[in-house]
């Protein structure tokens, strides 16, 4: 079963599609655990098994402040 999370839009989370929208916050979550362990494994990047560790860990919400703040698209996660 897919979790989705519905997030208002505000000037944080920007919207295009109207007021509210429902994120795919699992595979979201999986991909930017992903990434982490990418940087890790390929780049040697030490820091990133912690972050991979504080993605796995956060709420969902604290999971889409994560993404904003890596720049993240949320447009392509959007339920």
């Amino acid at each position: 079963m897919v979790r989705k999370h519905k997030i208002i839009a505000n000037e944080e989370v920007p919207n295009m599609y109207g007021n509210n929208r429902s994120i795919d916050v699992d595979k979201l979550r999986n991909d930017m655990e992903n990434e982490s362990l990418g940087a890790f494994w390929g780049g040697g990047f030490g820091g990133a098994i912690m972050e991979a560790s504080d993605i796995r860990k956060a709420s969902d919400e604290e999971l889409i402040k994560i993404a904003k703040r890596q720049g993240k698209n949320l447009d392509d996660y959007q339920g």
